[in-house]
């Protein structure tokens, strides 16, 4: 397991966490303590892993398996030996490439076959080919320039976020 990488976010968690409160309402921010932030970090350091459902594995991602078939994930500004902050959270669901499969809110799709590259594996090779859904939330607002897209994101789930356009399968047999 890559510890050195995932040190990475316990330092991100100790520096930049922050919870909204009543007064987040209000406009102002409650800052949470050093020490609660730390043990944040170190649980996250413990839970994520870089190791995914897909091959290869995403080189700025790292991944929680949910046990129920799910994954959550943190999604980097760059592959984890770079990377420098969290510019995703998400959430990824099991599926088919299928219009009649995609999740409200999950824009992109990404196939589980084996792949050469993780770039090859966005969208599937033919309909109803298995894989995972995926729905990107930005925790902080940023401007977004990665393959092809560049555009301004808010906090929240990003709709524009490489959207994959699975064809209709039609009734499952």
């Amino acid at each position: 397991m890559p510890y050195r990488f995932l040190a990475v976010l316990g330092t991100l968690a100790t520096v930049g966490v922050t919870v909204g409160s009543q007064a987040q309402a209000q406009g102002a921010r409650e800052e949470v303590a050093a020490s609660t932030t730390k043990q944040v970090g170190t649980q996250l350091v413990g839970a994520f892993t870089a190791e995914s459902p897909f091959t290869p594995d995403a080189p700025d991602h790292l991944w929680l398996d949910n046990r129920d078939g799910t994954w959550m994930f943190l999604h980097f500004d760059k592959p984890l030996k770079e990377s420098t902050k969290i510019i995703y959270t998400g959430w990824a669901v099991p599926g088919r490439w299928c219009a009649e499969d995609r999740p409200k809110d999950f824009t992109h799709f990404h196939r589980t076959a084996k792949v050469a590259t993780w770039d090859a594996g966005h969208g599937g090779s033919k309909p109803g080919e298995a894989g995972f859904w995926l729905k990107h939330v930005a925790p902080e607002e940023f401007d977004l320039k990665m393959m092809g897209m560049e555009y301004h994101v808010t906090p929240g789930t990003d709709l524009k976020f490489m959207p994959t356009n699975p064809p209709k399968c039609g009734k499952q047999s």
